[in-house]
């Protein structure tokens, strides 16, 4: 899929995650990390430790310890108990590069992890993109109506002046999981410009620790995102960024 000449986005994460109940798992983690560099360092070679190795592994469940870099920063992948991510940016981003990298890693994860008959895994698929907006001179409830499609309305209170924060939650059932859309104020990867931070996440059903059944989930999962961003963002907002 073609990707947008002047795309809002910041990041795409995919995330992995499994229970880790049980002692057969905290015998298998530790030796996850080391095995997964071991088969990915020609394309992931720099490793970080991302907390201090006196902390409990059972405190880290589902939080990122280990983090391998390519030699350009991203794509770089996770690793921790119950958690398998791989991370990229705007710079580095086109889909069908990203799916790729992501059926390699989770290909590899996998092969050497084992899991039992009836473990499940559950994925999730993130896009984070930073929209420009002047919150000294725009009024961000009229912003949403007129570019992101989304009407909200208040007749608690006459302020006599705009909001000047936003924190805004929708989530959905699909068939493909939970879809969550969040709109917040925030700023962009430089930190150096405000505006409004919008999150699409895409929670999938418990799946076996199957290759082709992650893949089959996560072009659909793309598709469904793609088209709802579309849809959310069309209209002159939509057209901006082909431009």
């Amino acid at each position: 899929m073609s990707k947008l000449k002047s795309a809002p986005l910041l990041e795409v994460i995919f995330e992995l995650r499994w229970n880790m109940s049980g002692s057969a798992h905290w015998e298998k983690y530790p030796y996850l990390h080391g095995d997964l560099y071991s088969q990915l360092k020609e394309k992931y070679p720099r490793r970080e430790l991302l907390v201090p190795g006196e902390i409990p592994h059972e405190a880290l469940i589902n939080k990122a310890v280990y983090r391998f870099r390519s030699k350009e920063n991203y794509p770089l992948f996770q690793v921790g108990p119950g958690l398998l991510t791989l991370n990229t940016t705007d710079d580095f981003y086109e889909w069908d590069n990203y799916y790729s990298d992501i059926r390699e890693l989770s290909s590899e994860f996998f092969k050497l992890y084992d899991f039992e008959s009836n473990e499940k895994v559950t994925p999730s698929l993130s896009y984070y993109d930073f929209l420009d907006f002047d919150w000294d001179k725009q009024d961000v409830l009229e912003y949403l109506s007129k570019n992101l499609n989304i009407k909200i309305t208040q007749d608690f209170y006459n302020f006599n002046m705009a909001p000047n924060a936003l924190n805004l939650g929708i989530g959905y059932k699909t068939h493909l999981g939970n879809f969550n859309l969040r709109i917040d104020g925030g700023m962009n990867n430089n930190n150096k410009e405000k505006g409004l931070i919008l999150q699409f996440q895409l929670n999938g059903l418990p799946k076996d620790p199957d290759i082709d059944s992650l893949t089959s989930w996560l072009n659909d999962g793309h598709k469904l995102c793609s088209k709802l961003f579309k849809e959310l963002t069309k209209g002159k907002l939509y057209d901006s960024f082909s431009k």
